[in-house]
Order: C-alpha cells, then structure tokens, then sequence
C-alpha cells in the first residue's frame, strides 16, 4: 500500500519538529506547533487507516500549517537555525513522497490535489524591483488574496502578456505564492518575518 510506504519519512519529520519543538523559546508558538503536530499525527494515523474516507486534503493542510508555523518560529528568531533547516528539509521530504504516492495511487473519490508552486524566501527588500513590480506587489499585499482576472482587471494600463511576466517574476524571486484551483489562480504575498 503506498500509504505505508510514507511512514519512516513521517518518524524522520515528527522528530526533526519535536526537535524544533524542544529548541525554541517563544512558549506561544511551541503550543501552536505542540498542537499542530498533534493535529498531524492524528490525521496521519487515520489517513494510514483510511478512517473518515479519503483524508489526503486534510492532511495537505496539516502540513502547510505545520510550515508556516515552522516559517514564524524561524524568522522571528525564536529557534535554533540548524534545527530548523532540518525539520523543514524533513518537511518537504514527506510533502514530496507524499505528493508522489497520492499522485501513484490516488482512490476513486480522491480530491483533486491543487498545484501549489514551492516557494522561496524573498530577497531583503524591494529594492531589486521596478515601479510596476511595485505596484503590483502593493495591490496583492492590500487585497490579501487576489485572482488573476481582478489583477487583469485593475492593471488596465498593462497587458496581460506583460502582467503574467511580472507576475513569474515576483513568484520566481519569492514575493509572490501562486495557487492554482481549478481554472482559478490565487496571488498572495507569503507570511513571513522581516530580516
């Protein structure tokens, strides 16, 4: 079965964040990923099991929340670095296997995995960006989470050729998440900590 398949790269991360768990010392954030890698190892166990039908979304968001958490921890300078690029390279280690075995063998009743590009830190600052980068980044920042036909729509000044450019630029140097559901396209700017 390919969901036993992700187990040691389950054990691999769940000590790699206990780990993390174990270094920091923002008391607030050690409850929130306490809890989250609680959340996690329950949703696994039943995702193994197959209890509650298909159970990969659910589990796809444990480990997007259990990222972010990690991202918050680390860019507010409240864990160890070392510790830190581990647990996260175990991350995306069990994120990857389990990308693939989901995409090997899904069920019948599987829900259709969203593309989600893998993102980078952002360089420091925007200095590295022209006036229309600018304002594009500015928009998606005050609207939060933003279409790509409400960027076309607002950006009438530009062509659409020349926006997509824009846009694979700021996602390509880390300002900019892209999320894709269905035929809709997500831009959001990612939560992280100033350096």
């Amino acid at each position: 079965m390919a969901r036993r398949r992700l187990i040691p790269e389950f054990i691999e991360l769940f000590s790699g964040l206990s780990a993390v768990i174990q270094s920091s010392n923002d008391n607030f954030l050690v409850q929130t990923l306490n809890q989250q890698l609680q959340n996690f190892f329950d949703g696994f166990i039943n995702y193994l099991q197959g209890k509650d039908g298909d159970r990969s979304k659910v589990l796809l968001f444990q480990v997007a929340n259990l990222e972010t958490t990690l991202s918050i921890l680390f860019h507010l300078r409240k864990v160890d670095s070392l510790r830190y690029l581990e647990a996260e390279h175990k991350l995306l280690v069990f994120k990857k296997s389990f990308l693939e075995s989901y995409a090997i063998a899904p069920s019948k009743n599987s829900p259709r995995v969203t593309s989600v590009e893998f993102f980078r830190p952002p360089r420091k600052g925007t200095a590295l960006l022209n006036p229309t980068k600018k304002r594009i980044l500015g928009f998606i920042s005050e609207t939060g989470e933003t279409l790509n036909s409400d960027l076309f729509d607002y950006f009438k000044d530009i062509s659409r050729r020349t926006l997509k450019r824009h846009l694979s630029d700021l996602i390509g140097t880390g300002y900019l998440h892209r999320e894709a559901q269905g035929k809709k396209v997500y831009y959001k700017t990612p939560i992280i900590g100033n350096d």
